[in-house]
């Protein structure tokens, strides 16, 4: 394994969000790594995906427009479009859109570019 991969460590400068994502996965008994990269490789996508040796995906969060407001996570490869025509007619939703930087951070404790499955966490009321 590559020696930038570290397997269920705690991160030296994590934040409490991270350290509270840490310490639930310890929690739950679920192996994690995390890679580490300096702030220059940050950006480069191609890169992270070769040092993992995973295709990237991206991670997008919809909400319905309706008063409801249900929450969609939508989680694909990064390289895919997501459908959105396909997806309101396959789960009978009339309209949807992206969440705003405020929504994010209100659901998710999260911001946009760094939206992740683990932010699931954060979602306090369950949405």
């Amino acid at each position: 394994m590559n020696n930038r991969i570290r397997h269920n460590e705690i991160r030296k400068d994590s934040n409490d969000n991270e350290l509270f994502v840490y310490k639930t996965l310890k929690k739950l008994n679920i192996d994690y790594h995390y890679v580490e990269y300096t702030k220059e490789e940050k950006d480069d996508l191609v890169f992270i995906d070769n040092l993992i040796e995973v295709k990237g995906i991206k991670n997008l969060l919809f909400k319905t427009r309706n008063l409801k407001k249900d929450l969609f996570l939508i989680i694909l490869p990064r390289d895919k479009r997501f459908d959105t025509k396909s997806f309101r007619n396959r789960y009978n939703i009339t309209k949807i859109e992206l969440v705003n930087d405020e929504e994010l951070h209100e659901f998710l404790n999260s911001k946009e570019g760094e939206v992740s499955i683990v932010d699931l966490l954060f979602d306090k009321d369950s949405k």
